[in-house]
């Protein structure tokens, strides 16, 4: 008879299909993720810069400053010279002010907090600025790859992330201080937690809603809420999705998570 090994590979069992994932990769498989991963930050940060602010991107980056929406409310008509800096983080305004400034605009203010932190620490250049949609966009291409494999296998999962890495939308949000690429990145945080709350250990010892992965997904689920309404949608097909998917156990704790999500945005 062979000889069993003394260390087996760990796996991964989904409670529902009871399907088994080998969780130790080869290093084909690594090497092939590090090239993808160069690959999408090649993409996103070629030609960053090329292109001048779109009004919708300098409206964002004023807002992140805390002045609200001064060029909504600038004389029309007139030469102004020399034009008022808005977009400047020389005269802005605390970063605790972008929140009761945004009369104007009808998003949620988390993209604007994190950007204006991104700016103190990196200028407010316009590749500086970019580069946050950039960062996050990089990081949503290997959270798809930890989805699909926590969904499939390794080898999907690295087609998945290829597709990411060169898909135009991906890449054209990426390059614009707009909050897609940070939405994608966020609802594929609250997808990676979520996917491990609907599996459980081989050993069937430990349940699949432990209190790290609810946490981790409740907190990526409200900071999806608080980034964009677009987001509405998304985050009631990932509640959906987890209610149908877990066990009863589980599912109240994931209801219970749900519940507190909702009355925290409602009260933000």
């Amino acid at each position: 008879m062979p000889k069993s090994s003394p260390h087996p590979k760990p796996v991964l069992l989904d409670s529902s299909a009871g399907v088994t994932i080998d969780a130790d990769p080869s290093r084909g498989q690594r090497a092939a993720l590090v090239c993808i991963l160069l690959m999408a930050a090649a993409a996103r940060w070629y030609g960053i810069g090329e292109f001048s602010l779109s009004l919708d991107e300098i409206w964002t980056i004023e807002t992140a400053t805390g002045r609200g929406s001064p060029h909504l409310h600038l004389p029309e008509q007139t030469i102004l010279a020399p034009g008022p800096d808005l977009t400047s983080l020389e005269g802005a305004q605390p970063w605790w002010r972008i929140w009761t400034s945004m009369r104007e605009m009808t998003h949620p203010p988390l993209y604007l907090i994190v950007l204006r932190g991104w700016m103190e620490v990196f200028g407010d250049g316009a590749i500086a600025i970019r580069s946050l949609s950039a960062g996050a966009s990089l990081i949503a291409v290997f959270l798809l790859y930890d989805v699909v494999r926590a969904l499939l296998a390794r080898t999907p999962a690295l087609w998945a992330a290829l597709l990411m890495a060169i898909a135009g939308p991906q890449v054209q949000f990426a390059q614009e201080a707009r909050p897609y690429a940070f939405m994608v990145m966020l609802a594929l945080l609250a997808a990676s937690a979520l996917v491990r709350i609907t599996r459980f250990d081989v050993t069937l010892a430990r349940v699949g809603a432990t209190p790290a992965r609810v946490g981790a997904f409740a907190l990526a689920l409200f900071a999806l809420m608080l980034t964009h309404y677009f987001a509405v949608g998304t985050a009631g097909a990932l509640a959906l999705y987890g209610l149908l998917r877990t066990r009863e156990a589980d599912r109240r704790r994931l209801l219970v998570a749900l519940m507190l999500v909702g009355a925290a945005f409602a009260l933000a």
